[in-house]
């Protein structure tokens, strides 16, 4: 099924898997989007860089930028280089997937600061979490809220790290350390199912709404709403359904992420906005009732 929507454009900015936020002191969006380079000849790493962009209210791009790298770290060989899938935190800070600070050729979640005006990356931050290894393959945590901090206890950042099995992770946002703070089973998990995060979103009532994608291997099936109480805890999910069938060249949707959502504030809190990748080639916008996505949660969790 396509999921019903209200409102529907194409951001007509460089790269996809676009996140977006609404801007702190204006009408309008901010976001960044990943490019992705193919190899040099002779060489088999792909490159990835970030644009960093700023909308109207109707998604109109007003200006994009290019965010460059300026930090002293050891860059390691790996598959790739840069930072991919960004998730925008705030308007200098976000969390990408980065292989090239590691030497162990593997993805790992990284906090990046950067300086929207200058477009200089200041710092980029692998983030260690405690009974999670190193080794393993690390993508696509969701942020669901940062803790109030003080200056003798630096903010947290709250993730959900994996769905079926759940685990809710905290993390350091000063030390980039973190630890497991909840991790449970559902019913679901006895069937195989194989869920990668998308996004997530406080509703008004405490809940968090969040969206997952099933895979059959590497091939993307079909999504998933899923709605958690306050506490993070499965309470119902939905049938499965997709944002888009086909792209606008008529050509099948392959592969597609929500990268964030938001509430539309003109709209006060009954719609949201979510950025989705599409296909690898570019980023859209959808908006959605939410009690249209409430209907869909139609099955509940014992």
């Amino acid at each position: 099924m396509e999921l019903p929507f209200i409102y529907n454009k194409k951001l007509l900015v460089d790269g996809f898997n676009a996140t977006i936020r609404r801007k702190n002191d204006s009408e309008g969006w901010e976001g960044i989007s990943r490019v992705q380079e193919r190899p040099e000849e002779g060489s088999r790493v792909w490159k990835n860089k970030l644009i960093y962009f700023t909308t109207d209210e109707d998604f109109n791009i007003e200006d994009s930028s290019l965010l460059v790298d300026r930090t002293t770290r050891v860059r390691h060989l790996s598959y790739t280089e840069g930072c991919e899938d960004p998730r925008l935190l705030d308007s200098n800070k976000a969390l990408t997937v980065t292989l090239d600070t590691n030497n162990r050729w593997k993805p790992e979640i990284s906090l990046i600061e950067f300086d929207s005006k200058s477009s200089i990356i200041s710092s980029i931050k692998p983030l260690e979490v405690d009974g999670i290894s190193v080794n393993s393959i690390q993508k696509n945590w969701i942020p669901l809220k940062i803790s109030s901090g003080s200056t003798a206890m630096p903010p947290k950042l709250i993730l959900l790290h994996q769905s079926f099995p759940f685990r809710i992770i905290s993390v350091d946002m000063k030390t980039g350390k973190g630890s497991i703070i909840k991790e449970y089973t559902t019913p679901l998990d006895s069937t195989g199912i194989v869920a990668h995060n998308g996004a997530a979103l406080q509703l008004v009532d405490g809940k968090w709404l969040v969206t997952v994608r099933i895979k059959n291997g590497y091939k993307y099936k079909h999504s998933l709403w899923l709605l958690l109480d306050e506490e993070y805890n499965l309470i119902k999910y939905s049938e499965p359904f997709v944002f888009r069938k086909l792209c606008s060249d008529g050509s099948p949707v392959s592969y597609e992420m929500c990268m964030s959502m938001q509430h539309d504030k003109h709209e006060s809190d009954n719609v949201i906005v979510c950025s989705v990748g599409l296909s690898d080639t570019h980023s859209e916008i959808f908006k959605y009732k939410i009690n249209v996505i409430l209907d869909l949660l139609v099955n509940s969790v014992l």
